[in-house]
């Protein structure tokens, strides 16, 4: 079957679970016969290929895609397509998911459906058996949706099999139970500021008035409408966020959008060691995150930077983090180049060869104590305020325990009776002099 058929196939179904169709030879003999003697199908033979159809229980749907498949393939005069396509073609009627009749809300697919599937002038048990399917998209059939099912029993010509079937889904129907929303795990890192993308909450609010819960369907149309332009920004991302925060959803959409939009923290440590290199944890959750519409551009690099660059200065891990992500994801030239134009303007730590000589002579202890805590100070006092408030305690904290291997012995815990031990004066921070008591409270006695 052509790519085509599937695609209004799968069109037809009106978001529903998708099913596989079998041409009919007997029709597709019939259209070969008609090119065969006119090379064009006539108007009068369209409506041979119509009656073909029509004949016996009614067209089904394997019938109105084999004709589809032929409207596809061959030539027709203009009045024999304009005949059969009015015919076999399911017309869209909206838009909108809904549909309002008399000031009462449908489901637009399950009416276009029935429209249809009724041009043969009545719908029976395989017909039935598609509606119900058309409905039964996720994890339940909702409210509306039976009310559009109901509506179509009133309202086209159903056979006794059909009506029966109905009978027997409606009255076994339970009203699909809503979760409460589920709030997304925050990042490893302090969320970052962001603008809310006004376009994606209008498409939510649509969403949500229409129906009171975002479906599947509208789910996926809340990712295509992000999905467009240069990639999934990084306001697009925190606005999705937003919505499922903020919005009900099905739980297949939210399985769905959950699954694409929010960043998973891959673990508690700060770092990830791969092939016994260690790298920045936040980074490569975030390279994970931002990559999810296949390639990582401009504004995605520039968001990474930002991620590193958290503070005046970007740690040797880090640099070390953007180096690997520029060499294991897909980047477009722009976010190569950008990246490339930051790593040369840090300056890399000095090499071996580059480190400055041992002196001649010994410095006396209080000068060792004084230069390495001026060291710990430029590493890891990122904002500059002359003192190490709890995060930079923790990361100083937590290089020492990796550089010493005894990653194992950390806890949250254990980081705060510590921090509280050293913290003489409550101040909430670690000055140089409380540090100095820290180090040599390391060193062997």
């Amino acid at each position: 079957m052509s790519e085509a058929v599937k695609r209004k196939a799968e069109e037809q179904q009106g978001g529903s679970t998708k099913k596989a169709f079998t041409l009919q030879q007997d029709l597709v003999d019939l259209a070969d016969v008609f090119v065969k003697s006119g090379a064009v199908i006539s108007d009068a033979e369209a409506h041979k290929l119509w009656e073909s159809a029509l004949d016996g229980p009614g067209v089904t749907q394997n019938e109105f895609a084999t004709l589809e498949h032929i409207m596809a393939n061959y030539k027709f005069t203009d009045k024999a397509k304009k005949y059969l396509s009015e015919l076999v073609t399911q017309t869209k009627t909206g838009k909108s998911s809904y549909k309002v009749i008399d000031k009462v809300r449908y489901d637009r697919s399950c009416l276009d459906l029935a429209e249809h599937l009724t041009k043969d002038g009545k719908i029976d048990v395989a017909d039935a058996k598609q509606i119900w399917a058309d409905v039964e998209d996720g994890p339940g059939v909702t409210e509306c949706e039976k009310r559009s099912v109901e509506y179509v029993m009133s309202k086209y010509t159903l056979t006794e099999g059909a009506k029966t079937y109905l009978d027997g889904q409606l009255k076994n129907w339970k009203a699909p139970v809503r979760k409460e929303p589920v709030k997304p795990k925050k990042r490893n890192r302090e969320q970052k500021k962001f603008t809310l993308q006004i376009d994606l909450v209008q498409l939510a609010e649509e969403s949500k008035k229409s129906g009171g819960v975002i479906s599947d369907a509208e789910a996926h149309k809340l990712w295509e409408s992000a999905l467009d332009g240069p990639g999934v920004t990084h306001n697009e991302f925190a606005t999705l966020e937003y919505i499922l925060s903020n919005y009900k959803f099905t739980d297949k959409a939210r399985t769905y959008l959950e699954g694409l939009v929010l960043q998973k923290a891959s673990g508690s440590s700060f770092y990830k060691i791969i092939n016994k290199v260690r790298y920045d944890r936040s980074s490569l959750d975030l390279a994970d995150h931002l990559s999810k519409d296949g390639k990582i551009d401009v504004g995605d690099a520039k968001q990474l930077w930002s991620d590193v660059e958290d503070g005046n200065r970007v740690t040797v891990v880090e640099r070390r983090t953007i180096e690997y992500i520029s060499s294991n994801y897909t980047l477009t030239d722009g976010a190569k180049q950008f990246l490339e134009g930051k790593l040369a303007a840090v300056k890399p730590p000095p090499s071996e060869d580059e480190k400055a000589p041992e002196p001649a002579a010994a410095a006396n202890p209080e000068e060792m104590m004084k230069n390495a805590i001026d060291l710990i100070w430029e590493e890891y006092d990122t904002d500059k305020s002359g003192d190490l408030d709890k995060a930079e305690a923790k990361k100083f904290v937590m290089d020492l325990l990796v550089y010493s291997g005894a990653t194992s012995q950390y806890t949250d815990e254990g980081f705060e009776q510590l921090f509280t031990q050293f913290d003489k004066d409550n101040s909430g921070t670690i000055d140089k002099t409380e540090m100095a008591a820290f180090i040599k409270h390391l060193m062997p006695h």
